[in-house]
Parts: structure tokens; sequence; C-alpha cells
């Protein structure tokens, strides 16, 4: 459905756009049978019926197409088809007659012996009327319908034509005198018919109201022969395309008769003349609202059958084509685009990113801040841009330039260089650099820099080392190349110091701890130091450095001290910031000896009514107890610190399961073999 009169206007422009050679035939067409019953139908209740149902239905399709109106578009649907099908029986007389028409152009010359003796019957009646002073109106019919003349006398539909016939009806004394007869062909189709009198003035006031009204239809149907007999004088006059032609002999009747059969079926001029309607100016008002009604038409049908449609297509590639060789794109450009594409709905289907091509075009363009269109191109003809997002986008060109500078070297780790070793000059190659890029950034640029760090290396070596630009603030400088990117870095170590690294132990006296403790952990701080001084001194030192003595007695948890280091004369200890270390901080962590101790006891039973008695099965159980020595020392010596018993609160005579439970001092884990025992408790009996 067309949202809007302003997208529906869109779309119509887009169908007039696109036009095909094929559609303006099909218009061409349409308009052709338009036309043709427009001036077929030419002064006809019919004529205005047909001009009145194509206006109609038009006027159905076009509301359909502004408006989404459900329920009325589905009763002009069916309005509209149930018109095509009443169609055929609105227009049956003229159906009929068309076809009438069109079977007569196979056969002139029997037509023309049955118009000789129609002629002669004619002549005799207007003779034998004109002679008799007998008022007569005789109309003949031509390509143009009298239907609705006929409609207005009495049925007739005689078969047969004979002057006899003709006599009678214009009798004074018959009903029909007054009215007017149409003959359609050979044959008598009605009588007492009413023609339309002409009311404005003629020239010969001496006309009566049969002369007016045979004027009168003549006018309205140029076609039609009107034979009018005068009541008054008894002469005969013929009226034919809006003039009369009074004072008629036989002779010059007939040869009017046969300028009307001429028209119906005689020469190639007067076959065509029905489509001439009313006159030029009728016939150019018929042929423009044909061709405006076929317009309109098609497209209603255009709509219905393959109606224009939009369609968003997404994530189309925007292609950039490069700036001159001297400029560099400063800004980012959107690597996408949306495109909203107009085109018939039968094309939808050949529409997506691959054949849609959004470009951004820098070429020609100098150095500044430029607001650039983005250009689609479709690769379908028939498709109609709608619009495009962006429509435009703001690109800044800025001039490249290259400038030549020397790299520096920047040690990120000199504590890392070990004591006794010396850093020498770092060199570089190549010495300089080349750095390429945006004027503006370029310029930001005051330092080029490549960094360094040592690892703990005791020897010369080389490195390749990344080059970065920096500005004033040492933060780096992007999309500023540089040429080489990376430059070999030369950096020598000299040894200038002897040195040796070893371990610290301590020289703990462990035949000094009390008996029952042993050590746990040992922590020094620090762990080991880097060794100064001759060779020899050096050499005799051993595998690590002892601490002085360290005597533990009366120490039963933690004992920290700081420990003087000894070391040969000559040698200087050296942490690893190069500080003289002499000592160490040792920290001591001692704690009782852990053991165990297996013993065998008799449960005890506790809560035990006094009325009660108990028997335990088995009467001895295992336990293993685990803890520090001492504490076991005196478990071993005084058995009763640790107790094993059974709780019987609350527990009714009878043969019961029971878990063992134990009372043990503090850092003791005990352990029991069972953990639970048979219980028998049985009632005392009085005494």
């Amino acid at each position: 459905m067309i949202e809007t009169t302003t997208g529906f206007l869109f779309q119509l422009a887009y169908i007039f756009s696109h036009i095909t050679l094929a559609d303006v035939v099909d218009i061409v067409l349409v308009a052709a049978i338009f036309f043709v019953a427009f001036q077929a139908l030419y002064q006809t209740r019919a004529l205005q019926m047909l001009r009145g149902v194509i206006i109609i239905a038009i006027l159905g399709v076009l509301i359909l197409l502004l408006l989404p109106l459900n329920t009325f578009g589905y009763l002009v649907r069916a309005l509209l088809l149930a018109g095509l099908i009443a169609l055929p029986w609105l227009f049956q007389d003229e159906l009929r007659r068309a076809l009438t028409r069109l079977g007569r152009m196979g056969r002139r010359r029997g037509y023309r012996s049955t118009f000789d003796r129609f002629k002669e019957t004619i002549i005799a009646a207007a003779s034998q009327l004109a002679a008799r002073n007998e008022g007569a109106l005789i109309v003949l019919e031509g390509q143009t319908s009298l239907e609705e003349i006929i409609q207005t006398g009495i049925p007739i539909q005689a078969e047969e034509l004979s002057s006899e016939l003709l006599v009678t009806i214009f009798n004074q004394r018959s009903s029909l005198h007054d009215g007017a007869v149409v003959l359609r062909g050979d044959r008598l189709v009605a009588a007492g018919c009413i023609l339309p009198v002409l009311t404005q003035e003629v020239d010969d006031s001496r006309f009566g109201t049969r002369h007016r009204a045979a004027l009168g239809l003549s006018n309205q149907v140029p076609d039609a022969l009107v034979i009018v007999i005068s009541e008054e004088t008894g002469r005969i006059s013929v009226a034919f395309n809006g003039r009369i032609y009074r004072g008629l002999s036989d002779e010059r009747l007939e040869a009017w008769l046969d300028r009307f059969q001429d028209q119906l079926t005689g020469d190639r001029g007067s076959r065509w003349r029905w489509l001439q309607g009313g006159g030029t100016k009728a016939t150019i008002y018929n042929l423009i609202l044909a061709v405006s009604l076929a317009i309109v038409a098609w497209v209603g049908v255009t709509y219905q059958t393959n109606p224009p449609q939009q369609v968003l297509i997404k994530d189309v590639p925007i292609i950039v084509t490069s700036p001159e060789p001297d400029l560099i794109l400063m800004s980012e450009i959107p690597e996408t685009a949306g495109i909203k594409v107009q085109t018939t709905r039968d094309r939808l289907a050949e529409l997506s990113a691959t054949t849609v091509r959004a470009e951004v075009d820098l070429e020609n363009l100098p150095a500044g801040i430029h607001r650039v269109p983005v250009e689609v191109s479709l690769a379908d003809e028939r498709a109609q841009l709608m619009s495009v997002v962006p429509d435009f986008i703001n690109v800044v060109l800025e001039p490249e330039i290259s400038v030549e500078m020397t790299p520096t070297v920047k040690i990120l780790d000199p504590e890392a260089l070990p004591f006794g070793y010396t850093l020498g000059e770092i060199n570089i190659s190549p010495e300089t650099v080349i750095l390429d890029g945006p004027e503006s950034l370029v310029e930001e640029v005051v330092e080029v820099r490549a960094e360094i760090t040592l690892n703990g290396n005791r020897t010369d070596y080389q490195e390749s080392l990344l080059v970065i630009p920096l500005d004033v603030n040492g933060s780096w400088v992007e999309d500023v190349r540089i040429m080489p990117a990376e430059v070999l870095a030369t950096v020598p170590i000299e040894h200038t110091e002897f040195t040796r690294q070893v371990p610290i132990q301590a020289d703990l006296r462990a035949d000094t701890l009390d008996d029952g403790y042993e050590i746990t952990s040992v922590r020094l701080s620090p762990t080991s130091l880097t060794l100064t001084g001759p060779r020899t001194a050096l050499e005799s030192v051993g595998d690590f450095v002892l601490t002085a003595p360290i005597t533990l007695t009366n120490v039963y948890s933690e004992l920290t001290l700081d420990v003087p280091l000894i070391l040969p004369g000559g040698v200087v200890g050296k942490g690893e910031k190069g500080e003289t270390v002499d000592s160490a901080v040792v920290s001591i962590f001692v704690s009782p000896a852990t053991n165990y101790l297996l013993q065998t006891v008799a449960p005890a039973i506790r809560g035990l009514p006094v009325t009660y008695s108990a028997e335990i099965s088995p009467q001895q159980v295992s336990v293993l107890l685990i803890g520090p020595e001492p504490i076991l020392d005196e478990i071993e010596a005084d058995p009763s610190l640790v107790v094993i018993y059974v709780d019987a609160t609350d527990v009714v005579p009878g043969i019961h399961v029971l878990p063992l439970e134990y009372e043990a001092p503090s850092g003791i884990s005990v352990e029991l073999f069972p953990s639970e025992v048979q219980v028998t408790i049985s009632e005392e009996p009085e005494s």
C-alpha cells in the first residue's frame, strides 16, 4: 500500500520516466478501443453510460492506490468484477449492431439488390402520401444507433417492409400517424417515435413541427436520413447532416437514397464515415478522452500487476578513489552505505549490495576540507536512486612531506646491567631515518626514539630496534611512516671488575634445639649476593657464603636475626642495586616434633542410671594418639589424661550399638578402633 500522496507521486514519476515501447503500444491500443467505442456510440445513452462506467472504475482504482482502505477496496474490486460481467448485457444492442456491420462487409452485392427493392418501396410510399397530402416522418438509421429514438415509439419489428404498411401507418385515422417510423436496414423496427424538435430559429418560418423534428434529429445524428412529407403542401423533403432539402421529386429522392446507400455499404470513404462521430470537435474531444483514460487505465493496471516498490540496500561497500599522489586522506570514510532504490516488483530480487556501486571520488581535489558526495551507480537501468545514507562525506586532505631525523636510544632497564660491568656507547645503523606523512603530523614529531632492554646481558650484542616518533609530550604520533622502520643497535658491554654470584646459607646449630622440637622452615634475605674482589680471593669462596653460627636454645616457635656474613679478606658483597651487603636477615621457624602413641583402653560408661547395669563388647579398644612428642610423653606417663567412654544417657534397657567418645589434651588427634561398641543394658533387680 502507498502510505502518502507524495510517495504515490514519486512512484508515478518513476513509471512515466521508465516507459517502454511496449508500454506505448499498450496505451495506443487501449486508447484506440476507447476512441472507436466513443465514436461509434456518439450521442447515445450507451456512450454516456460507457463513459460513466469507465470513469467510476478508474476513480475506484485510484482511490485503492492512494488509500489503504480494506473494506472499500474489497467492495470496489467486487463491483469491478461484476461490472465486467454486466458489460455485454448493458451494451447488447450495440454489440449486436457492430457484429451485424461486420458481417455485412463481405456481402455488398447481395445487399445492393435488397436495397434496390427497399428504395422502390420508400419512393412508392412517399409518392402516395404526397399525392394524398398526408404528413409523414420516415427515419433511416445510419451508422449511429437510434436506440433512444426507437424506445420512444411502439416496436413493430416488421420483417418485410411494404409501401402499403407505411401508407397505413401515416393514415390520418391511424393513432401512429403523428410520430415517426424508424427503419433499420430493410426492416421497420418502430412507429410513433418522437423526434427531438429543433427549438432555435431557422431561416424559413414556414417550417412546421415535422420539419423541425427532422432537423433536430439530423443535427444530433448527422448520418441518419429523415424523409418528410408535408401535410399542407404534399411536398417531399429530406433532412441529412443537419440540413434540410425541400421539394424533391422521385428522382431526387432516389438520388438521396443512393447516397445513403453509399454511406452504409458504398465507397471506401463512406464506409468509415461512422468514425467521424459528431464532427471534428467531438472527434478531438473523444480522442483526448480516450488517450487520457487509456493512460490512467495503464497506470492502474501497472500498479496492480507490477507496482514500483522501494527497497533499502544495506552494507553497500564504499569505494574510495585515491587522492593526488602528494596528498594524504586524514579523515575516516565509512566502509558501507545504505542506499534506497525504487524499481518494479519483478526486479527487486536482482537488487543487492553486489549490483550497486557506491563511490567517493577524491581525484583532482586540492588540499583542504571538502564535502564530497557519495556517487551511486545501478546495474539495473530501470532502477531509480531515491536516497543515500550518508549522501555526503566530509574529507580532509593534507600535503605529504618528508623529514630526515637522527634517532635517539633509550635504555629501559639500566639497573639490569650486572655489577662490575660498564655499558659503552651504543651505535645505530643507519644513523638517520626518513619521516613521511601528513604535514600537520610530521611537524608534531620532536624526537624519533629506539628503545632497548639489557636483560642482564654481560657481553656485547646487536639487536634490531623499532623506531617510534614522539611528540613534545612523549606520546606516539600515529600515521607517520618511518623509513626504515627498524635500526640495528650495537651494544658494547665491558667487564670492569671481577665478580662472582653465590648463594647465602644460614649456619644453624641444630644440636642446640630442645628435645621434642624440630626446624620447619628457614628464610634468608637476601638469598644471594655478588662478591667482588681479587680473583684468587673469589676462587677461595666455596659454593655458598655462610652466616655466623646461630644457636637455637630455648627457641620454640620463631626466631628472626640479622646475622653477619663470613667473607674472606679482600672480598666485598654487593646487592642487586650495587649496595654493600655484610649481613643477612635469617628467619627460623621451630615447632614441636610430631609422633604417635598406641594404647589399649577399657571404655567407661557415662550417664547410666544407678538402677541399670551395662556390659560393653569388646571390653577394650585400641587408641591411636598423634601429636607433639612432649604431650605424648606426658600421656604415656599418665594414661588417665585420655578418657574413652560411651554416653548412655536416656538409653533404655536392651542391646545397643553406641559410638565411642573421648577426652584428650589440646593438640592431640585421636583415632579409635573400633569407633562403635555393643552395649547391653539391663535393669538391676530390687533388693
